[in-house]
């Protein structure tokens, strides 16, 4: 008899004799591996009531309020989430970790190079395009345009690390990154833009988030600040000046939000 998590456990499901799950109080998720338990890294602290699974690496379990969890197979680190649908999601994360959702099951999805990276940020568009980049990419995104991916260097910096990308269309889109690099693709070639005020540029964005072409938003910016982009040149926002800022919103009608460290909100309302 293993020793006791100190936790009810309430559903089971296994796969194999080296692949049992139990669930139970306080979002305690228990896994065997054929020798020995282990408690899971838990998402919640509501009572988990019951788990199954299709798949070692497709397994959901429900529990009170509604929560409902999902277990695609791995333990790497999640950094970022985008989609244009409920039936097209795509989830990045640490160790080459690239996944996709159409809307009745996750499905790992393998790029042309790897590199051991930490996936950083994804974008969509309805087209079907998909950006992707991160850190230890050696100056690398990859895209995909339609069908299939290909690789491409962003800026002839090979050690810069990327944490945002955004777009308005396919042939309008910004990624930010380490080594003062706030690269702009025009559908045809990259092209770095440094704000002339910045003294150095947006080095280490974390959010890139606009409403059009001439409405784009940098938080989390070099010195903790933001930046606006009117569609001709950066605009300074004095009102977030060194703000320890991570991440913003913003919406057509010219509405935003930006937040950051220690619980920090800016809100912008909307134009007249």
């Amino acid at each position: 008899r293993p020793l006791p998590f100190g936790h009810s456990l309430l559903g089971s499901w296994g796969s194999g004799p080296s692949d049992v799950w139990a669930v139970g109080g306080n979002g305690a998720i228990a896994h065997f591996d054929g020798a020995r338990w282990s408690l899971f890294p838990g998402t919640t602290r509501v009572i988990l009531n019951a788990i199954w699974g299709a798949a070692p690496n497709k397994i959901w379990a429900v529990g009170e309020n509604g929560t409902l969890l999902y277990f695609n197979g791995t333990t790497n680190s999640l950094n970022a989430v985008h989609g244009t649908s409920a039936s097209d999601v795509y989830v990045t994360g640490d160790n080459d970790t690239l996944f996709h959702f159409d809307g009745a099951q996750w499905s790992k999805v393998t790029l042309p190079v790897a590199f051991t990276t930490s996936y950083k940020t994804v974008f969509a568009f309805p087209s079907g395009e998909v950006w992707v980049a991160g850190s230890n990419s050696y100056g690398l995104a990859h895209r995909k345009p339609s069908g299939s991916w290909e690789t491409m260097p962003i800026y002839p910096f090979r050690d810069t690390m990327f944490q945002t990308i955004w777009g308005s269309s396919e042939s309008d889109v910004w990624i930010s990154g380490s080594d003062a690099v706030t690269a702009r693709w025009d559908g045809g070639t990259w092209k770095n833009i440094l704000p002339a005020y910045m003294d150095g540029g947006f080095d280490d964005a974390t959010t890139i988030h606009g409403s059009s072409a001439s409405d784009v938003w940098f938080f989390g910016a070099w010195g903790n600040r933001a930046g606006h982009w009117n569609g001709q040149q950066f605009i300074p926002v004095p009102e977030l000046m060194y703000e320890p800022l991570l991440t913003g919103w913003v919406h057509a009608s010219g509405e935003g939000w930006a937040f950051g460290y220690g619980g920090r909100m800016a809100h912008k309302t909307a134009v007249a």
